[in-house]
């Protein structure tokens, strides 16, 4: 099915006593990845859950989107802040390197097997979860998008954007204009020509980056380094999925790069991967990020800078640290309490059914989208439903995703094909739908309600798990 209409208009489409000297961590609470590399390495990456976690309120119960936004950052702030003072002590006094987060009670460490041996005999933590530092692949966005070429020449308007109707909307207009964007991907080359006007760092005069950018890639070695002070990307993937939601090279008339569905919105962005390679502590980084962005230093995040909107056109593997596939369902929730509309692809694993199995495009809190051809047929690549969770059926909706023309690295453009090229258009669609209907800002299971009823409805031949294609594409 096709996203078409934003439903107000025409049609557009959630200090312990310590074991006992000598043994090993407790199997049953320490991912059996930590182990491994324990036993090999001797040290690991892990993720040391806290058992305290705050209550998240629905964004849709307050009528003051910042007060309840401030409201739910300061809440899990709070919560981590005082159930991990005596662990990070002990961290401290052990010289183990380590990371805390907020938006999940956790803690990112890399630390010997002593080191795990003691965080798992505080009292006040739950488990560790596997963070894994594997080897460089090309591998997890090639499950999601392929590359089929540089040097596109434009088409104006770009096919799948005329698809879902989005230029209808600009002529009354609606180009998404008071809504921002969050890109969670392998970064974007903020100056190309068709990303620049719309980067929200950019003034047309000077740039900042201040709450507009932030790195979770702290020990890259490639293109980009570590730490990017600026935005940047190694891979394409982020430049080309950002090109797709707001791209406009404002070109003349034949020649114009018209890529993007919403032109009028702007984005900020989020690397978490490393040359298409993260972990579960880079996506939890960067929705943490998004849900209060800070300063180039990481310092005083503010709720209110928070997109609208954030498009994540990837997934986590298993040998990312999601074996396990709740891992991220709690940083995901997060972001959709404070009330913003998390758009997610399904992943290129099909064309076989149950093959929609990975974070976050499995859970209630993401719209999850799979990606169409030409003819509105699911693409052959991309992963079908029904989802792991039996209670939901994934995916939510489908956009062109085959084929799809955007920006490259260093001024160019490109053809990528796969779910992450259609969520993006999805996401654009969403800042149609908010610069439409206003008064959904803050209401992301309206927002997502709304782009749901708004589809061209495709049945399919195929049938899994009792669930037939004629129920839900």
């Amino acid at each position: 099915m096709i996203h078409r209409t934003c439903l107000c208009l025409l049609g557009l489409l959630g200090l312990g006593t310590s074991l006992y000297a000598g043994t090993a961590p407790d199997s049953s609470r320490l991912a059996v990845g930590i182990q491994e590399d324990l036993d090999t390495k001797g040290q690991a990456e892990g993720l040391v859950l806290l058992r305290n976690r705050p209550p998240l309120p629905d964004p849709s119960s307050s009528d003051d989107l910042r007060l309840h936004r401030r409201t739910v950052v300061r809440s899990l702030r709070s919560v981590a802040a005082t159930a991990q003072a005596d662990l990070l002590e002990t961290l401290d006094r052990r010289g183990v390197e380590y990371r805390p987060f907020w938006i999940v009670n956790m803690v990112w460490v890399r630390g010997t097997e002593g080191d795990f041996r003691k965080i798992l005999s505080r009292p006040e933590v739950d488990r560790v979860l596997a963070n894994p530092e594997i080897p460089l692949r090309r591998a997890t966005l090639a499950r999601v998008s392929s590359l089929e070429g540089i040097g596109a020449p434009a088409s104006e308007v770009e096919p799948g954007v005329e698809r879902i109707g989005a230029p209808r909307l600009w002529e009354s207009g609606i180009l998404g204009q008071g809504v921002t964007i969050g890109i969670a991907d392998t970064g974007v080359d903020w100056d190309h020509p068709a990303l620049r006007d719309a980067y929200a760092g950019w003034d047309g005069n000077t740039v900042s980056h201040d709450y507009h950018w932030w790195d979770a890639i702290h020990d890259g070695d490639g293109a980009c380094g570590a730490d990017s002070a600026e935005p940047c990307d190694d891979y394409n993937h982020g430049t080309h999925v950002a090109g797709t939601t707001v791209g406009d090279d404002g070109g003349p008339p034949g020649s114009r790069n018209r890529i993007g569905v919403a032109p009028g919105a702007r984005w900020i962005a989020c690397r978490n991967m490393d040359r298409g390679v993260g972990t579960v502590a880079r996506y939890a980084e960067c929705l943490q990020f998004f849900l209060a962005p800070t300063d180039s230093e990481g310092n005083d995040p503010d709720p209110d800078r928070a997109p609208e909107i954030v498009n994540n056109s990837w997934i986590c593997e298993v040998d990312e640290g999601c074996d396990d596939p709740v891992v991220l369902r709690e940083a995901v929730e997060a972001v959709r309490a404070a009330g913003i509309l998390l758009v997610s692809a399904a992943g290129n694993k099909g064309p076989a059914c149950g093959t929609l199995d990975r974070p976050p495009s499995i859970y209630s809190a993401s719209l999850t989208v799979t990606a169409v051809d030409p003819l509105d047929r699911v693409a052959v690549s991309a992963s079908r439903g029904p989802g792991v969770f039996p209670e939901l059926l994934k995916p939510d909706l489908g956009a062109p995703g085959t084929s799809v023309r955007s920006a490259f690295v260093g001024g160019d453009y490109g053809r990528m094909s796969g779910t992450s090229m259609a969520s993006p258009h999805v996401a654009g669609g969403a800042a149609l739908l908010l610069s439409a209907c206003p008064e959904l800002a803050g209401d992301p299971r309206t927002q997502a309600s709304r782009l749901r009823a708004s589809p061209i409805f495709r049945e399919s031949p195929q049938e899994w798990g009792g669930v037939a294609g004629s129920r839900r594409p």
